[in-house]
């Protein structure tokens, strides 16, 4: 069995992972995702902490692609963007190996907490998911300026990664929510949407942006 101190060990890990994988939206903030089943969209949860939205878009699914964007938003981009096809493709690697290390983290220290296999298991897992975390790391490198990375992003970006496990999991989440859309939110849901989510979308953001206007206008 698991005692007390390992249990609250998972507990905590548990807790991390999903703390990092929150996001709180504003009420002009969207999500999309990127799945085996396409992109799909969210505008957060019913639940409303401090005027933002909860959502966990990627908790369940670790390595899923998530890019968020703000009707309000009117900043240009400052850097040059890859094609989201290539920022997919890059992503494929680390996509695996943040399903490896939720794999290990969540299912491999508590099965072997449980079984009480000794020392060397939990060793060999502290090096698999420090040695998966650093080729994330090398892997992310290589491919920074896909990523949009400069130096001072990377490092950040790296010392979260190798210094937390749990954070190291959505290291997908963080690039994809560096990078961002190339296009604004509606156009973007009009290009890659199907035609009743794009639409149901838009009405939703509207009301919620507008709470007050009627129920059959829609944000362009």
């Amino acid at each position: 069995m698991i005692d007390g101190t390992a249990l609250a060990l998972v507990a905590g890990a548990i807790a991390l992972y999903v703390y990092d994988a929150s996001l709180m939206l504003f009420r002009d903030e969207v999500v999309f995702t990127h799945g085996a089943r396409g992109w799909r969209a969210t505008l957060g949860s019913g639940l409303v902490l401090g005027g933002r939205y909860l959502v966990v878009p990627g908790a369940w699914a670790p390595g899923r692609p998530i890019f968020r964007a703000g009707w309000s938003d009117t900043v240009p981009r400052d850097r040059p963007r890859a094609p989201m096809r290539a920022v997919l493709q890059a992503l494929r690697p680390l996509q695996w190996a943040s399903r490896t290390l939720a794999v290990l983290l969540f299912v491999g220290m508590p099965l072997g907490l449980f079984l009480q296999v000794g020392p060397r298991w939990m060793l060999a897992l502290l090096v698999g998911l420090y040695g998966i975390a650093a080729a994330c790391v090398a892997w992310t490198w290589r491919c920074r300026r896909v990523f949009g990375l400069d130096r001072k992003a990377f490092a950040a970006l790296a010392f979260d990664v190798l210094a937390c496990p749990p954070f190291a999991i959505n290291i997908v989440m963080k690039l994809t929510l560096h990078i961002g859309l190339p296009n604004p939110p509606g156009d973007f849901a009009r290009r890659l949407l199907p035609a009743t989510d794009c639409a149901a979308l838009l009405q939703a953001a509207h009301a919620r942006m507008y709470p007050d206007a009627s129920n059959e206008e829609t944000l362009r």
